[in-house]
């Protein structure tokens, strides 16, 4: 065997192991740029409610989070 066969099949192998340890760690977002925490938010923003938030009339709306709720 080829040592690119040994290792897929190293990997296969170890392919359960790693099934059932991914429910014991913690899944952790990593963003490898300057300005970390804005891209994120830009990221997860949606972009429908950005725009209804945006309009005076929906503003103070508890949708937007930022109203009286």
């Amino acid at each position: 065997m080829s040592m690119r066969d040994d290792f897929v099949e190293v990997v296969k192998q170890g392919f359960g192991e790693r099934v059932e340890d991914q429910g014991a760690r913690p899944c952790v977002e990593v963003w490898p740029e300057d300005d970390d925490f804005g891209r994120w938010v830009a990221s997860h923003t949606d972009k429908v409610r950005a725009i209804v938030c945006a309009a005076p009339e929906f503003k103070d709306d508890p949708f937007c989070g930022r109203g009286l709720h």
